[in-house]
C-alpha cells in the first residue's frame, strides 16, 4: 500500500506553516483562494489524506452513527437502511452498521461496540426479541450516558428516547377499510405468530376495524396457512376478502391460489401488512401496505443529529408516518 503523506510533511513540501496548511484545506476564509488551491494540488500529488480520527478527538465529535437492523433480508430493512444512508450523507456523516441477526444478545454487542467506538448517536431497529421480552437494559445504558438515540418500531413506551414508528393498528383498520369499500364485508385476518408484538397490534387494529364497520371478527391463526380451509370458505361464500400479516403468508397463500381451476378463489382480493416484492410476482388482486421505509430511515436521521446539534425540545419525540395502500 502506498505511504501516505502526513501534515507535517505537506508543511515541509508547500514551506508554509501545519496550521497554513490545515486551515487550507478546511476552506478556511482566513487564507486567500490561491494559497488554498496550491495546498489542495499538492494534496493530491503527494497523497495526502486527512485524518479523521484525529479531527474528532480535536473537535470531540466522529461525525458517525451507529445503526443497528435485525436483517437485511426483508425489502423494508433495505427501503429503511438507504434512507439511513441517503440522509447521513447528504449531512456529511457516516454510518456504522450492525446487523442484529434477529437476536437480542446480538443487538447488545453492537450497542456495546458503538459506545467503545465513541459514535455520535445511536438509530436502533430492535429485534422481535427484544420488543417480546422487555430487556432493554442495553437501550437504557445509551440514554443513561447520553448518547442520542432514535428507536424504529414498536418499542415499549418506557424509554425515553426519540422514536419513528408506523401506527400499526391503523395500518390494519386502513386494510379493512379499503377491502370493504372494494365491496368485501367478509374479511379474514390471517396471522401465524399471533403472540408476536408486532402481529398482535396488527389483530388488535384489524378486531377494533371490524367492530367499528359491524363486520364478522374472520381470526385463522396458525404456524401454516391452512389454504384448503380458505378455499372452501371462498367457495362457500363465507369469505371475500383476506389480510395477511406477513408478505410471506401472502406470497404462500397466492401460490396456491394461482395455481386454482377456480375462478372464485383467483380473484379473492388480499392485503398484505407489508410492501415487498412478492407483489410484483402475482395476481393483480393483491395489496400491500407501504410502510415507508426509505421515509423513515431519513427521518430517523434527521431526528439523531437534530437532536445531537440540541435543535431539538427537551422532550422526547413520538414520530408516527401513515401508511398508504399499495395497487399492484
Amino acid at each position: 500500500m502506498k505511504s501516505r503523506t502526513t501534515l507535517k510533511e505537506l508543511s515541509k513540501l508547500l514551506n508554509l506553516s501545519i496550521s497554513t496548511v490545515s486551515k487550507s484545506l478546511n476552506d478556511s476564509s482566513e487564507i486567500s483562494s490561491k494559497t488554498k488551491q496550491r495546498v489542495r494540488d499538492t494534496a493530491f500529488l503527494h497523497n495526502y489524506i486527512p485524518n479523521d480520527a484525529a479531527k474528532s478527538l480535536k473537535n470531540r465529535q466522529s461525525n458517525i452513527i451507529g445503526v443497528v437492523i435485525p436483517s437485511l433480508k426483508s425489502t423494508f430493512s433495505a427501503a429503511l437502511l438507504e434512507g439511513i444512508e441517503a440522509k447521513a450523507d447528504e449531512m456529511n456523516y457516516k454510518v456504522f452498521l450492525c446487523i442484529s441477526n434477529n437476536s437480542v444478545e446480538k443487538e447488545k454487542e453492537c450497542i456495546k461496540r458503538f459506545l467503545e467506538t465513541q459514535v455520535d448517536g445511536v438509530i436502533v431497529f430492535p429485534t422481535q426479541e427484544t420488543q417480546e421480552s422487555g430487556d432493554i437494559t442495553h437501550l437504557n445504558e445509551l440514554i443513561n450516558l447520553d448518547v442520542p438515540l432514535v428507536i424504529f418500531d414498536s418499542v415499549t413506551k418506557i424509554l425515553n428516547c426519540d422514536k419513528v414508528s408506523m401506527e400499526n393498528s391503523l395500518q390494519t383498520e386502513l386494510a379493512v377499510n379499503e377491502l370493504n369499500i372494494a365491496g368485501c364485508s367478509k374479511i379474514a385476518f390471517i396471522t401465524q405468530n399471533s403472540e408476536a408484538c408486532l402481529q398482535q397490534k396488527y389483530k388488535d387494529g384489524y378486531c377494533l376495524a371490524v367492530e367499528k364497520l359491524n363486520l364478522p371478527a374472520i381470526l385463522i391463526e396458525d404456524t401454516v396457512v391452512p389454504f384448503h380451509k380458505i378455499a372452501g370458505m371462498i367457495k362457500n361464500k363465507r369469505l371475500d376478502g383476506i389480510i395477511a400479516c406477513s408478505r410471506y403468508s401472502a406470497g404462500n397463500l397466492l401460490k396456491k391460489i394461482r395455481n386454482t381451476d377456480s375462478q372464485i378463489i383467483k380473484n379473492i382480493p388480499v392485503v398484505a401488512l407489508s410492501n415487498g416484492n412478492v407483489s410484483r410476482n402475482f395476481l393483480p388482486n393483491l395489496s400491500s401496505l407501504d410502510q415507508k421505509g426509505h421515509m423513515q430511515g431519513k427521518l430517523a436521521v434527521e431526528t439523531l443529529l437534530n437532536r445531537i446539534h440540541g435543535k431539538l425540545p427537551l422532550k422526547r419525540i413520538n414520530f408516527q408516518i401513515k401508511s398508504e395502500i399499495l395497487q399492484c
